[in-house]
């Protein structure tokens, strides 16, 4: 497993190969100046979560630090950068590791492991998420982080990108290859009526629409789909993955949903379907300071199980590198109903 020590070798490597590797010769300094490696960026994010919840037997009452995240972005020479990822705070610390590379004509190529281009929010990275976790749908049933190849093509407007990738399908892990020779394939299309700038904001003006396609054909693959569902917890078989979503913010409010289904085949057991959605919405009572409400429920069909929560939330935000959350959620299951509580301090730059 990569750890901290790992990973400050790696940068300083990465930080001092140029003076290491400079030419004895000035005449051939001239010849040849261009960088070795492309300018380095650094980035880190820090959280520290709080939760209480109402439910009986409950163990994660309490705080800890629900990510430290340190990130190192080589940008483009020649067309082509890289991307490091870690969290040190996880069992499995790479999150991110590939290059790409961006071509004059919008066309860009990824390889490496990253998050599969499915749901806008499942690919919206940690610090930038609007509660303090992701939504059911989001985070059970999007394929996830996953090692492969993957196009990217936008128009020249910015109106529209279409992004494809093909994967092994099976996660990720120290060492993890391939579980089978077939391969998981994702495809999301998102277009821009009113085309947007690079970059994140509270107040810019965005309408998107997304949808998503995925197929795989597993083999001993971790699902997560509706809760206590054993029958994927090791599934294979034949998993489809459909889905949809959108987002409109414009002046102090916000409105945002998305829907997915999967479909996992079992070949000659039967089919399960796994229907999720979530619809938020928000406003922004002060230019610091969002008031946001969310309703979301995932259910596993012709089993009964149901997860439904109403969450409100309110965001802060003190400083542009900082940011405190607070949300109260009531959750209805099949076990029963609980309140929870869940609060996040962050950084990030």
């Amino acid at each position: 497993m990569i750890n901290l020590s790992h990973f400050l070798l790696v940068f300083l490597l990465l930080t001092f190969r140029p003076v290491l590797s400079q030419p004895s010769d000035p005449t051939a300094r001239e010849k040849d100046s261009t960088p070795v490696i492309p300018s380095l960026k650094i980035g880190a994010l820090f959280q520290t979560m709080g939760e209480w919840s109402s439910q009986s037997g409950t163990t994660s009452n309490g705080l800890y630090v629900s990510n430290m995240r340190l990130k190192l972005t080589g940008e483009p020479i020649g067309g082509v950068g890289y991307f490091l990822l870690t969290n040190f705070v996880k069992s499995y610390s790479l999150l991110d590791a590939y290059v790409w590379y961006q071509s004059p004509a919008g066309f860009r190529v990824d390889a490496g492991q990253f998050r599969a281009p499915y749901s806008a929010e499942y690919t919206i990275i940690a610090g930038e998420i609007e509660f303090t976790e992701r939504s059911f749908v989001s985070d059970r049933l999007s394929p996830g982080r996953q090692t492969g190849l993957m196009f990217t093509w936008r128009t020249a407007g910015r109106e529209a990108r279409v992004r494809g990738g093909v994967f092994n399908g099976n996660g990720i892990g120290s060492g993890l290859k391939n579980d089978n020779r077939d391969f998981l394939y994702v495809a999301r299309l998102e277009w821009y009526p009113v085309p947007r700038q690079a970059g994140w904001s509270l107040t810019e003006p965005i309408t998107e629409f997304g949808l998503n396609a995925a197929r795989s054909s597993d083999q001993s693959v971790r699902l997560a789909g509706a809760p206590d569902q054993q029958e994927l917890a090791a599934f294979s078989g034949i998993r489809t993955l459909l889905g949809g979503d959108f987002r409109h913010q414009k002046g102090d409010w916000l409105l945002s949903g998305e829907y997915t289904r999967l479909i996992a085949d079992r070949r000659e057991l039967s089919t399960i379907r796994v229907d999720g959605f979530h619809l938020t919405g928000g406003y922004l009572l002060h230019p610091d300071l969002q008031f946001l409400l969310r309703v979301q429920s995932i259910s596993h069909d012709g089993y009964g199980n149901r997860l439904s929560e109403w969450v409100t939330g309110l965001n802060w935000f003190p400083s542009p590198i900082t940011k405190c959350q607070l949300n109260v959620a009531w959750r209805e299951e099949e076990t029963g109903a609980a309140a929870r509580v869940t609060a996040k301090w962050q950084v990030m730059f």
